[in-house]
């Protein structure tokens, strides 16, 4: 599913959990339904992993002073950038000294064929980090993509850069431990 080119759509499971060694794919596009074509293209720049204290549910609403897993809050217990793809020297690559191997689809040869489809990216982390910290977390997944329309016929380009914030409930867990937003 991870992989495919959405023709047949993607399913709307609620199963959420994830087992110690899963692999966690995320996954952003450019809605298919649409049928826009080649005209746009989306490109994920950063993904950051955090939990809340008590109850807390990272949102992302600057006009309200909630950044969800952007900024260090003490709403937030644990906080990790696992992807940036401008400073990938600021990653967090693991959480008590277990790796995420966290990586874009740009990065990842088994991944070329989600690069070449477009108004889609995507990108893959291991799961085995999050088991180190307490059981019993929810985790929130922030991403950071943009979406970019280009006009060839006038080599323009126009971007939005937008942030999904997803618990682990609107995640969309497979059998093949795939996760799509």
């Amino acid at each position: 599913l991870y992989l495919s080119d959405g023709s047949m759509g993607f399913a709307e499971d609620s199963d959420a959990a994830f087992v110690e060694g899963a692999e966690i794919y995320g996954r952003v596009l450019v809605d298919p339904v649409q049928n826009l074509g080649n005209s746009f293209d989306a490109n994920i720049e950063k993904v950051f992993l955090c939990s809340g204290r008590d109850g807390y549910v990272p949102k992302y609403d600057p006009s309200r002073d909630e950044y969800g897993c952007l900024a260090d809050s003490p709403n937030l217990r644990d906080r990790y950038k696992v992807l940036d793809k401008e400073q990938p020297d600021t990653q967090d690559i693991e959480a008590n000294n277990v790796e995420f191997n966290a990586r874009l689809a740009i990065d990842d040869a088994e991944s070329l064929t989600i690069v070449r489809q477009p108004g889609t990216d995507g990108f893959r982390l291991d799961s085995a980090p999050l088991f180190t910290v307490t059981v019993g977390r929810e985790w929130y997944m922030h991403t950071i993509y943009t979406v970019r329309a280009t006009d060839s016929r006038r080599k323009r380009s126009i971007s939005r850069r937008f942030h999904a914030v997803s618990s682990q409930q609107q995640m969309n867990i497979r059998s093949k431990r795939d996760i799509e937003w």
